[in-house]
């Protein structure tokens, strides 16, 4: 049809809206390029994507589908030589995905007999309340109750059939049925939604859950980028509140700013001296190559331990600030400890940012500024084909819908990518994810917290374990619930065996409840390993206008993704500046000579306090 058809010429064509690619697209089309933005899927992000429940929910059927299929493209698909000019040749792309693998889903308290919400009773039968979920357990997830009516209250039972899923009221001793008595089941949220899965279904709008959550330090190349380009318009932040570490098998608050480390009771007075001289000396220690001559390629943990700093002090100096392996060096150390020193204080009291309802969100805002410059995006469609001329280099793509697209540069993310593209394919690895929904914070406090945490993995000195505890104050989910990131770099294949130990440390499932016992319970959990080709070579094909990037890495920022970006604008257009500041409406000047045509009548009354800077604009 003509209304699906996409430009057939294009300066740049980007397969893939992950991050790189969204900040790169916008950076090419805001200097004038005409850039056309193909996604298969049918949201943004990839494999940075952030989705509320329904559409997570989605999301892991989607995988489990590719996972059975072989991705392979039918005969159909093969033949495009009819796309082709003398001299050209093809490659084909894959159609589908394969980052992502080994996806256990499992609810651990399914709920009440009766939501507080409109009094629909949805639940599942109490023998089923902890088994991984498969394809029949869509009785749990099929139908969503809508805030607005337009989704009935439906669900589909085990025999596929629709119908209403009720759970019977436990018995008690005296033989007569009772309302459930384990806390996490009835407790409830301020909105009078039971804390448990039909809680988590019954608010499914208000969840915005990541599947590579990023914070952003406060001075970080991402922040500085959205501030210089303007792109910050689109997006909105809150601080990270606080700062946890796992010290003596207790979790504690680290202090931050200096009045944070005099005020701290977890330190004594002669610590909080060493702690105050150590941090004021790394963050200048380029001015002071003496105080760590001869440590440079050694590990960090020897530096700290020659400053003569205590065993509090290390701790909290490697794992809570500098958030580095016992295997980093020196430098490395130095480097990663400045970077948070740097960052307190210019926004709040920790050295992060927080992106409300996700940091999925902000690849989205870099898609805005690319369609504001006339960047063309189309999801549900990609790639199937990459042609080349009798040079070797691209010069077109055949797309999902069959329509050949000429380009000038191609740049695609790495799971659009053929084993062409991709040399050292091979030396991927892999990152072990886990999303859980819980019901109260690992260390509650009076006030709704967004805490960030790094932990070394169990016996093992060269990996870490990020976490992120976000309340509803991180816009990512309702008022009562918690959602927790947990992501380190994959050990054993698989993430359920990679981060069960911590999980099983921080919280708790449904029948280990025992008195006494305030770890938060864990309503619904999510394991899945996802590829990690940031360690991979992907310059390294013969194509000069081919770009391939890599997806999301085990790092806390987009530091690497705004890097890359820069690289390959620069690669394309080594002359023009690096997304500037787009202009304000009414500094824009038309081909006639006159400026944006105002809206008022002119004899609106100015002020009398009113500055002449201010007339004038």
């Amino acid at each position: 049809m003509e209304s699906d058809q996409l430009p057939s010429e294009n300066d740049v064509i980007v397969l893939g809206t992950g991050m790189t690619e969204s900040i790169v697209a916008a950076a090419l089309s805001r200097i004038g390029l005409r850039v056309l933005h193909l996604d298969r899927n049918d949201n943004y992000g990839g494999d940075w994507g952030a989705f509320n429940f329904t559409a997570l929910q989605q999301w892991i059927t989607t995988v489990k589908e590719q996972t059975e299929s072989s991705g392979t493209q039918s005969k159909e698909e093969i033949d495009l030589s009819s796309h082709l000019l003398q001299d050209e040749s093809l490659i084909l792309l894959p159609i589908q995905s394969s980052t992502i693998c080994n996806v256990e889903e499992t609810i651990h308290i399914p709920g009440a007999v009766e939501s507080k919400c409109d009094g629909v009773n949805i639940g599942v039968d109490s023998d089923d309340s902890h088994r991984p979920l498969d394809d029949s357990s869509e009785a749990v997830i099929d139908a969503i109750s809508s805030a607005d009516g337009n989704i009935q209250n439906k669900v589909v039972d085990e025999r596929g059939e629709p119908g209403m899923v009720e759970r019977q009221c436990p018995v008690k001793e005296d033989g007569k049925q009772g309302s459930e008595e384990t806390e996490t089941v009835t407790k409830t949220s301020g909105a009078g939604v039971t804390l448990d899965f039909a809680g988590v279904k019954k608010q499914w709008r208000k969840f915005s859950i990541d599947l590579m959550p990023k914070i952003l330090y406060n001075r970080g190349s991402l922040v500085e980028l959205l501030i210089s380009s303007d792109v910050s318009k689109y997006c909105e932040f809150r601080c990270i509140t606080r700062v946890l570490t796992m010290l003596k098998d207790k979790l504690e608050v680290v202090p931050c700013s200096r009045a944070d480390v005099f005020a701290s009771h977890d330190v004594s007075v002669i610590e909080k001296r060493l702690l105050m001289k150590f941090l004021t000396f790394a963050i200048e220690y380029e001015k002071h190559p003496d105080q760590y001559k001869g440590f440079e390629e050694k590990p960090f943990v020897e530096f700290l331990k020659s400053k003569h700093l205590t065993e509090t002090i290390q701790h909290y100096v490697q794992h809570a600030i500098a958030m580095v392996t016992e295997t980093a060096n020196t430098l490395q150390g130095l480097e990663a400890t400045q970077k948070f020193l740097v960052s307190l204080g210019r926004y709040g009291n920790t050295a992060f940012l927080w992106p409300l309802y996700g940091s999925g969100e902000l690849l989205q805002c870099f898609c805005r500024m690319c369609a504001v410059f006339g960047g063309v995006y189309c999801l549900r469609r990609s790639a199937k084909a990459v042609i080349f001329n009798s040079n070797k280099e691209v010069c077109a793509v055949v797309d999902t819908g069959g329509q050949r697209l000429n380009t000038k540069w191609l740049i695609m993310d790495a799971s659009y990518a053929s084993k062409e593209f991709l040399p050292q394919v091979a030396n991927f690895g892999f990152l072990s994810r886990c999303i859980l929904i819980t019901d109260r914070s690992i260390k509650p406090h009076k006030e709704q917290q967004m805490t960030v945490m790094s932990l070394p993995f169990p016996g093992r000195n060269d990996c870490r374990v990020t976490v992120y505890e976000l309340s509803s104050l991180s816009a990512t989910c309702p008022e009562g619930f918690h959602v927790v990131h947990l992501i380190c770099k994959s050990l054993s294949q698989n993430a359920k065996s990679d981060l069960q130990s911590i999980v099983q440390l921080l919280f708790r499932s449904n029948e280990e409840a025992e008195a006494g016992d305030q770890r938060p319970c864990i309503i619904w959990s999510l394991y899945f390993n996802t590829a990690d080709s940031s360690a991979a070579d992907l310059t390294c094909n013969d194509v000069k206008n081919l770009f391939v990037v890599g997806g999301p890495d085990n790092a806390l920022d987009c530091d690497r993704a705004v890097a890359v970006a820069k690289r390959l604008f620069t690669e394309i257009s080594p002359d023009e500046e690096f997304l500037p500041r787009a202009p304000n409406p009414e500094d824009i000047i038309f081909d006639d000579g006159e400026t944006l045509p105002s809206h008022e009548s002119g004899f609106e009354t100015i002020h009398e306090d009113s500055t002449e800077a201010e007339v004038a604009n």
